[in-house]
Order: structure tokens, then sequence, then C-alpha cells
């Protein structure tokens, strides 16, 4: 690949991935410190949107450009992009009759559809330009993860120990839960504002942190605990369960259970699985431990069970009575609170709130493209048991096996939460699973 090219790409990913961390916390302190609101600044956070659409656009000039037999027959997965980009439109032009306007099914699409898009462009642009996977996964920029997993660890201290002094950077102690204008919760409880002290991220609620755990702890695995000491596989996979442990999200404890198994079973090596089993069991253990002395503090949280359980019975409820159809793109939450008139309801099931936004056909729809990013470990585990891979290809799919199965673990709290939208969480991982698909797709043909 041209450096100069190369040297671009890579630009591109520093930018975007930086932008996204200046946003979130500009965007914190303009709306909690400054209390301020005005369209110039929502202009200014539709950044990463016109960006995309700068990067589309070198696609298209690409493609028009070199359009020829040639590249025509070695487009990768084109009819795949093909069936969807016609369904899209397809089911597009029922949600314009639909939605209660134009400007609402645009910002819909954009909240519930970006990551793939997103994704894809990346696919394409390392096709064409084949960045180079060093250039992305880089040891600098993976081992930030473990940094985040030993500073989290200070984080917690600091909450369950001094909470006030947190008062210091914008946040207040008696803050319970998070609402706009005002100053974001110091804790969060398992029970609203008392009980067991969550961990979270900085400016964020302890179930993002849940998300974030869960999507990158299959490429953890595969990166720095894979064919490692014992004793460093077992440091390393406590470090990364004590910080699930510690955000007392039962959906992500779920989730990771549900992953770990997974990796067990894709584990060739005898060794490590024996490991891996050792783990999960002492997880276990440990897990039923901390419930049973506080089962109070975990279980018996009448307010967030019955919450749930009680939105999840009513979507289900909704669905039933319309099926095919559907109300309308941006009827329910977590996208209705950005519409005033939107119906103020929380199905807490990422499914069930596709079905009822978009109907049967857009549901479907929607789970063909994320079923086609989650079985791509099928492919990859495959081209691994041949033995025939050079190291290179090798550890491409070792990390498509490892985020196929962030996938999984998201889609487990799709059952409970809103995992899969437009959150900073998606953003970087869809762009990197399109860099590494898209270098595969190229060495391959």
């Amino acid at each position: 690949m041209n450096a100069a090219i190369e040297k671009y790409i890579t630009r591109w990913i520093q930018i975007f991935l930086v932008g996204l961390l200046v946003q979130f916390f500009a965007h914190t302190y303009i709306t909690f410190q400054i209390q301020r609101e005005w369209s110039l600044r929502t202009i200014i956070w539709l950044w990463k949107e016109i960006l995309i659409i700068v990067w589309l656009g070198v696609i298209i000039r690409y493609i028009h450009n070199y359009w020829r037999k040639k590249i025509r027959d070695s487009i990768p997965i084109k009819k795949l992009l093909i069936t969807i980009a016609v369904t899209g439109v397809i089911i597009a032009i029922i949600w314009f009759f639909t939605a209660p306007s134009v400007s609402i099914l645009i910002l819909s699409i954009r909240y519930s559809l970006t990551w793939f898009l997103l994704a894809i462009i990346w696919f394409m642009l390392a096709w064409i330009y084949g960045a180079k996977i060093q250039e992305i996964i880089n040891p600098r920029y993976s081992k930030i993860i473990k940094t985040l997993l030993i500073v989290a660890l200070f984080w917690y201290g600091i909450i369950f120990f001094i909470p006030s002094s947190l008062e210091f950077f914008g946040y207040e102690r008696f803050a319970y839960e998070w609402t706009v204008w005002q100053a974001p919760p110091a804790v969060y409880y398992t029970n609203i504002n008392q009980w067991l002290e969550r961990n979270q991220f900085i400016f964020e609620r302890p179930t993002s942190r849940g998300f974030f755990l869960v999507a990158f702890w299959p490429l953890f695995f595969m990166r720095f605990i894979r064919n490692k000491s014992r004793k460093t596989f077992l440091l390393r996979t406590g470090l990364y369960w004590f910080n699930v442990l510690i955000t007392f999200s039962r959906a992500a404890r779920i989730a990771r259970f549900f992953q770990t198994g997974l990796l067990i079973m894709l584990t060739r090596d005898k060794k490590q699985r024996k490991q891996m089993v050792f783990i999960v069991i002492a997880s276990l253990w440990i897990l039923w431990a901390v419930t049973y002395y506080a089962k109070d503090e975990i279980i018996n949280r009448t307010y967030s069970n019955l919450g749930h359980t009680k939105h999840t019975l009513d979507a289900i409820q909704m669905v039933g009575e319309k099926p095919i159809r559907w109300r309308w793109p941006w009827f329910a939450w977590p996208a209705a609170h950005h519409w005033p008139q939107a119906t103020k309801y929380n199905p807490e099931n990422q499914f069930l709130q596709i079905w009822l936004e978009y109907g049967i056909f857009g549901f479907l729809w929607r789970m063909a493209i994320y079923l086609w990013f989650h079985l791509q470990w099928r492919h990859a585990y495959k081209a691994l048991k041949k033995n025939t891979v050079s190291k290179e290809q090798e550890k491409q799919y070792r990390y498509i096996i490892g985020l196929s199965l962030g996938i999984a673990g998201l889609t487990i709290e799709w059952l409970f939460l809103h995992s899969f939208v437009d959150r900073m969480i998606i953003y970087p991982f869809m762009l990197t699973f399109g860099i590494i698909l898209g270098q595969w797709y190229k060495n391959k043909n």
C-alpha cells in the first residue's frame, strides 16, 4: 500500500477515536457544568457523521474510477451488500410513510444502524487500500484495555471509601439517577440510593461499563491471555472477571459466562481448556458466595426486577397486537427520549424495541445484518482448523473470533438492555471489526 495512503488511513482512525473521547467529555461538561444548549453545538456534535459521509465518498469515488470487470468481480460480499441495500430501500420507503417526520426517520436510522455503516465503510477501505492490521491492533493501543482494568480498581476504591471527593470533578454525592441538566451521581447503587456500590465509567452508568467489558472480553482473551503462562492466565482472567463483578450488572455477568463457555469450546489447547474450566468454576463459587451473603443487595432488587419484567411483558403484548405492522421509528426508548412527543416507554429489550419500531420486516432485516457479523467466527474457526495458515493470518482469524464473540455477548445483553445502538463503545468496536474483516477478505482472495 502507498505509504501516504497508509498514513492517512491511520490518521483517520486516530482522529475518529480521539474525537469520540473529546466529544464525550466536552458534551458532559457543557451539559452539566455550563448547562448550555444551542444549534451550533448540535452541528458540531455531528462531526463523526460528517466524517463517515466523507469516507463513504472516498469509497464511491474509488469504485467509480476503477469500475472495471476485474474490480467488479473481486469486490467481496457483493451479493450481501446488494441484497441489504435493495431490502433497505424498500423498508425505508415503508418507514417513510409511517414515521412522524423525515427528520425522525433519519435520526432513528442513525441511532440504530450507524454501527453497520461504519463497519462496512472500514471493511471496504481496508479491502481497497490494504490497511495493515498491525496499525490497527497495535500493542500500544490494545494495552489501553489492560490499563483501564487496573485504573478501574482505583476508581472503585474512591467510590467505595471516599465518594464525596468526586464532587471536585463535577459529580454530585446524593444524585442517584442521571438526569439531564443535573450533575452525574458520584455513586450508583444496586437499589437506586442504597445497598452495594457499583463501578462505572467516568460520567457513565455501570451498565455501559458492562457493555464495554462484555464487548472486548473475547478479544482481550485472544490478545493477552491465550498462550500465556498459568500465572499470567489466572491473574489477567481474574482481573477482568473482578471488573465485571463490581459493576453488579446481571446482564454483563450472564453474557461473560456465555462468552467464556464459547471460548472453552473453541480453545484447542487442552491445558488452556482445563484452565478456562477452572476459572469458570472458581468464578461461579465466588459469585455464589457473594450472592448468598449479600442476597438482599443483589437479588432482592424489587424495583429493578419487577420493572424489567413488567416492561418486557408489556412490549410482548404490544408486539402481539401488531406483529406484522409496527408503530413507528422512535416509538420506544432509548431513542424516543430525544423526541418530546414520543411515548415515554422502554421495553427493556432491544429485540422487542426493534420489532415495535420497525415491524417484522425491519426486525428480520436488521437481524440478518447482525447475524452476518456475528457468524464470521465460524469461517475463521474452520480456517484455523486446517493448520495451513501463516502466523499473520492466524492472528487475524483469532481477532475475528474474539470480535464475533463480543457481538454474541452484547446480544445476551439485548435481552435486558439496549447494548447495540449509537454508543461510544460500539463505534470503535465495529470500526475495528470492519478493518480486520476487510484485511482478511483481501488476503483470502
